[in-house]
């Protein structure tokens, strides 16, 4: 690959990333190209956004980029976006597991929206949320597939969590009859403990059932320190939410 010595930015959204892998299946390359590719990007040591998001990657396609993370500071990735790719359940671990052994990573903007996570991808993401390698400011999670019990999990995570600022979880957990009790007043009591270490979120996005909107708005009102917005089944596009003023 022949990239500028001074690259910063590396934007491959929908390229088709995920033939690779086809290429390889047929025996003609594929991933080791991949391979080679995100080494380079590594050794240049100038690359802190990379979007490789829409590309059909998968586990095996992760394990790149897995490798490279576990630098730890010799890593200069700051922002990645892996949006709409074919991660699904546990295989985004292989990341997450490279990114907790890497004490001293710099990953600060994590893009995993329209990924089918589910609850293992949930927990996997519990885990590294709630360990002293995570230095993430920004999460998006639109639309994971992830349970009330996998964003319970979150919630957890984030209470025991010093660095996010900015959590996106739409799409995700609003068919629990029981939200307010499973999901709501969980992240709640993240926000309240969170505001009681200095460490308040900023901004905090969740999907709620129709018929609990009501009482999730006024529940949220009882913390004054994060932008809660709440979004009800009809408004799931992500640019479109009810907003609950906390101020």
């Amino acid at each position: 690959a022949h990239l500028p010595p001074s690259i910063q930015s590396i934007l491959l959204q929908s390229c088709s990333l995920g033939a690779l892998k086809k290429m390889a299946n047929d025996g003609s390359g594929g991933i080791d190209e991949w391979r080679h590719f995100v080494t380079t990007l590594a050794g240049k040591g100038t690359v802190r956004l990379l979007n490789v998001s829409a590309n059909r990657l998968d586990k095996t396609m992760l394990r790149p980029l897995a490798e490279w993370v576990a630098m730890g500071e010799a890593c200069t990735l700051e922002e990645l976006n892996l949006a709409q790719n074919a991660l699904v359940d546990g295989s985004v671990g292989v990341l997450l597991d490279a990114l907790q052994a890497a004490q001293h990573n710099r990953l600060t903007i994590l893009e995993l929206s329209e990924n089918h996570l589910a609850s293992e991808g949930a927990q996997r993401l519990a885990a590294f949320l709630s360990s002293p390698s995570c230095h993430l400011q920004t999460l998006k999670l639109y639309r994971c597939g992830i349970d009330a019990d996998g964003l319970a999990a979150i919630a957890r995570a984030v209470e025991r969590n010093t660095s996010l600022e900015s959590l996106t979880a739409t799409a995700n957990g609003h068919l629990s009859p029981l939200w307010i009790d499973r999901v709501g007043r969980k992240f709640l009591q993240a926000l309240m403990r969170r505001c009681e270490a200095g460490c308040p979120l900023r901004v905090l996005a969740l999907s709620v059932p129709e018929d609990q909107l009501k009482e999730a708005q006024e529940l949220f009102k009882q913390q004054t320190h994060t932008q809660a917005i709440l979004v009800p089944p009809t408004q799931h596009h992500i640019n479109n939410p009810t907003l609950v003023d906390c101020d």
